[in-house]
């Protein structure tokens, strides 16, 4: 699976050792597979922070393919998005405005709610 430019896109941060994390990631795939418009992509940072699984230990225990981008040991992807606690997940129209942005576990209808509300 590869990210499409111009795509609406749910951007998701988030670390394999938090358990709100493990909760919420494989919902968001199961949602996402009901909005094959909507693209996917997450970035694992903080890694190695508190004991857990590995990023791909975590992708692979749970099935999940989307894509993974790795943030590096200083955190720079997560400092440039704000982040202040996970998961962080950013909800992006077509045209690249953020529609939406929560942080914590989201409920699955919310999520499809925000899912099917990007343009």
């Amino acid at each position: 699976m590869e990210w499409t430019p111009g795509a609406p896109t749910v951007i998701a941060i988030w670390a394999p050792w938090c358990p709100h994390c493990q909760v919420e990631l494989p919902v968001l795939a199961k949602v996402s597979e009901g909005y094959p418009s909507v693209e996917l992509v997450t970035i694992a940072t903080a890694i190695g922070e508190s004991p857990g699984p590995s990023v791909d230990g975590y992708m692979e225990d749970n099935g999940l393919t989307f894509p993974v981008a790795i943030d590096d040991s200083r955190g720079t992807l997560s400092a440039a998005f704000g982040i202040q606690g996970f998961p962080t997940i950013y909800f992006v129209n077509s045209d690249g405005t953020v529609a939406a942005a929560m942080d914590g576990e989201v409920p699955e209808p919310a999520l499809n709610e925000l899912f099917g509300s990007l343009t």
